[in-house]
């Protein structure tokens, strides 16, 4: 069972500072994607806690990534998020949580950062939004 990380009691004006830090970053497999930059820098700007620390570097291509997840047993990239948060339903994400949805290509799955109206998510070109309709799964943070 995973825990829940304890979040700074300025978690809001952390979480803000970090998505200002990425908004100009560009998508880098393994340094600045879903995983290691957008849900990673999320966690660790709330929590102080780097849960994507032995990932980061590790693929170059979604296609390593998806090499990288079998390799350590996960059959898809929620399973692997269900490793390290506690999942709960995604009526009940709150701001500042991680999500799945569904996506094209190798991983099938991206993660994404809930807000109260919607999810963020990286693109090729940068940052986007997407309803929370499109919340597949959902953990704590």
């Amino acid at each position: 069972m995973t825990q829940r990380p304890n979040r700074y009691t300025d978690w809001r004006a952390r979480l803000k500072a970090e998505i200002d830090r990425q908004t100009p970053l560009a998508h880098v497999w393994g340094r600045h994607d879903c995983v290691v930059g957008l849900a990673g820098g999320a966690v660790l700007a709330l929590t102080g806690h780097d849960a994507v620390a032995d990932l980061r570097g590790r693929y170059d291509s979604p296609e390593a990534a998806a090499d990288l997840l079998a390799a350590l047993g996960f059959g898809t990239l929620g399973d692997a998020v269900a490793s390290r948060l506690t999942e709960i339903h995604p009526s009940r994400a709150m701001v500042g949580d991680i999500g799945v949805i569904a996506v094209e290509g190798p991983l099938s799955q991206a993660l994404c950062l809930i807000d109260a109206g919607h999810v963020s998510v990286l693109t090729p070109s940068g940052r986007g939004v997407l309803p929370r309709r499109h919340i597949l799964r959902a953990f704590e943070v």
